[in-house]
């Protein structure tokens, strides 16, 4: 779990700093709507941004205002900080008008703390609604995506190099769903804490060094033994995604105390 919970709990984490390291390039991105595939099909690393680490506002609130969301004002504000310095392009999807604005404010921000806005900086438009118009939409987008990476990173990705990156990225999210199945049992073997930051982490490491972890992480838990939810309550966490692994581990260790 060390490689998990680095990756869950730190903005560059190791697996990142190895990668620059080995000359190739990170990008940065704001919603799931960003199909990842694409960058890693060509030895591009896709980062999923969050508001980690964050220890103040004033950037985020100069540019954005007060009475908004936190999670694209944190970003902005880690990228003000240089927190983001890492990151070789950045993509930014209105999941919602908070993080469309985004978009707007840190290329302003950018005339004010200089080197804080990424050389390749792309917005990504996508459908809010999934009827065939939008869908539509969404794969022209697709397509102009493509072409903006290649012409930026002066690569070319190939239908058969995309492919492989999804059958990457699929072998993992099926791993994610015996580990969720795992969980369903009587007698779960797997915190939600250490569930979590492998969830975070297949957002931000390489995938091949993740999906290898994680196969070797759950050939382990099927043979574990010892039952971490007998005679304590489960509880569901529904809402928005949240980056905060202390969240769990507080609700986890209540559980506890109030056995």
């Amino acid at each position: 779990m060390k490689a998990f919970h680095d990756a869950a709990t730190r903005v560059e984490c190791d697996s990142i700093t190895q990668w620059k390291k080995e000359g190739k390039p990170v990008v940065g991105y704001t919603c799931s709507y960003t199909p990842a595939e694409i960058f890693y099909a060509v030895d591009i690393l896709p980062v999923r941004l969050r508001g980690i680490e964050t220890d103040g506002m004033e950037v985020g609130d100069s540019y954005f205002g007060p009475f908004i969301c936190s999670f694209p004002k944190c970003i902005l504000q880690l990228a003000g900080k240089g927190k983001f310095s890492f990151l070789d392009g950045a993509i930014i999807t209105p999941g919602c008008d908070g993080m469309r604005r985004l978009d707007e404010c840190w290329r302003k921000a950018g005339e004010d703390f200089e080197g804080i806005v990424p050389d390749y900086f792309y917005y990504f438009d996508v459908p809010h609604k999934s009827e065939n118009h939008g869908m539509a939409w969404y794969i022209e987008e697709i397509k102009q995506l493509i072409k903006s990476v290649e012409h930026h990173f002066n690569v070319n990705i190939t239908n058969e190099k995309l492919q492989a990156a999804i059958r990457e990225f699929n072998k993992g999210r099926r791993l994610l769903n015996e580990i969720e199945r795992l969980r369903c049992e009587e007698d779960v073997v797997v915190s939600g804490t250490d569930v979590f930051a492998a969830a975070v982490a297949g957002t931000v490491m390489p995938r091949d060094e993740y999906t290898a972890e994680l196969e070797r992480w759950v050939s382990a838990l099927k043979k574990r033994k010892t039952s971490l939810s007998r005679g304590k309550h489960r509880v569901m966490l529904v809402g928005s995604i949240s980056d905060e692994i202390d969240l769990f581990e507080l609700i986890e260790n209540t559980q506890k105390a109030l056995k």
